[in-house]
């Protein structure tokens, strides 16, 4: 991204191209930037609320096959999520201008990497919907002494459903926020900062995240652990350490003037909310347990 407003092109060697999209607006708009909070406030949401509702609530109808249960409006959800998830984050970072004409090293590796986490990402996606459906249609037909159907069973349930799929999953949708993390880290708002609106929709966005985080981390089996160990590893020491090292190597104070790099303050902020609540969920449960081990149905 450029180093907005000082240049028209990137500080950076690794995934820092110019940009159409900024192009097209004034150095003092704060357009872009609005958009670009909106569509990670969609995207996150999007996910968050796909993921959610099938764990809270048994979706109708119940009964598209012949027996209840096989395939239901839950399945529809889970299946639908990874489609409009995809279309979200690569739009997201199709705004980065990464895709922009004499594309470096650098941004190659970056693109890269955002489709090795967009392949793992969707792997987790199906593994999940398919686990998911074969575990519910062993369940209307096992018998109670059936012991081979009991151990298939809890083989898709515990180690496909609930293990493989859920980490297939969140790491690489972790992998992809790496890959805008790194095409973004460059972008600067405009002289005069960002506008109130702009700050409203930097705050909006990362509370989603946080929330995205945070409710996948207390959802997933020893999902508070791994993810009390990537925030602090990564969220904190890393993204954290990002900033603390620009700053005080290449001297740049926009990286601790709020809003003044948009994209890496809405991760980092994020990442601190989800830390937030993560540690206060330990806390009140007394462990690292999930949802449903601390008793919540």
């Amino acid at each position: 991204m450029p180093d907005w407003p000082v240049s028209g092109k990137s500080t950076s060697t690794l995934g820092g191209p110019d940009t159409g999209f900024l192009d097209q607006y004034p150095l003092d708009s704060n357009a872009p930037y609005r958009s670009i909070f909106c569509l990670f406030i969609a995207a996150n949401l999007w996910t968050l609320l796909m993921i959610t509702i099938p764990v809270v609530t048994n979706l109708p109808p119940h009964d598209y096959y012949t027996q209840p249960h096989w395939y239901s409006g839950d399945d529809v959800m889970r299946f639908l999520e990874p489609i409009g998830g995809t279309s979200f984050q690569f739009w997201l970072l199709y705004m980065s201008g990464i895709f922009k004409e004499n594309m470096n090293h650098g941004s190659l590796i970056c693109v890269g990497v955002f489709f090795l986490g967009l392949a793992i990402y969707n792997q987790g996606a199906g593994f999940h919907s398919s686990a998911n459906m074969f575990k519910n249609a062993l369940e209307t037909v096992m018998g109670d002494d059936d012991r081979g159907l009991e151990n298939l069973h809890y083989f898709m349930k515990s180690v496909w459903e609930h293990a493989v799929s859920h980490y297939l999953y969140a790491g690489g949708y972790g992998i992809m926020n790496f890959a805008q993390f790194w095409a973004y880290r460059n972008m600067k708002a405009p002289y005069m900062g960002l506008t109130k609106t702009g700050k409203v929709l930097l705050v909006l966005s990362s509370i989603v995240f946080g929330l995205l985080i945070a409710g996948v981390a207390v959802e997933f089996p020893a999902g508070t652990i791994v993810a009390l160990v990537y925030l602090l590893v990564y969220g904190m020491s890393f993204v954290g350490g990002y900033m603390v090292y620009q700053y005080k190597k290449n001297g740049d104070s926009d990286m601790f003037k709020f809003g003044m790099k948009p994209i890496v303050h809405h991760f980092f902020l994020g990442y601190c909310i989800a830390l937030f609540i993560v540690v206060i969920w330990i806390i009140s449960v007394g462990g690292f347990k999930t949802r449903k081990e601390a008793g919540y149905k």
